[in-house]
């Protein structure tokens, strides 16, 4: 878990994630984030954390890579067991610095 990342999703402006699903799902990926400020919870994981469907997160996540909060990143390098037929995900929090509060 990463405070600074938490702290950052919580200061970002309500014009930026106007919707509350998209503040819900940053700050849950915020919460997942780690030292890279990288997170890599499974859509069926962000699914049963946030009560949202897997389709509406799947459209959150989009959403929040138009805007610029988040970057698609491959999760290969994990040191997790993947079946042969899985494409890990990973998501990038584009934080600039620890002071960062709005996405520039």
């Amino acid at each position: 878990m990463s405070i600074q990342a938490i702290n950052w999703a919580l200061n970002l402006p309500a014009s930026l994630l106007p919707k509350p699903s998209q503040n819900h799902l940053l700050l849950i990926l915020a919460n997942y984030a780690n030292e890279e400020n990288v997170a890599y919870p499974s859509t069926a994981t962000l699914a049963k954390i946030t009560k949202l469907d897997r389709r509406t997160i799947q459209r959150v996540l989009r959403e929040l890579e138009k805007i610029g909060a988040i970057t698609t990143v491959s999760a290969h390098n994990i040191q997790r067991k993947y079946r042969k037929d899985q494409t890990p995900t990973a998501y990038r929090l584009n934080r600039r610095s620890d002071k960062a509060t709005t996405i520039t």
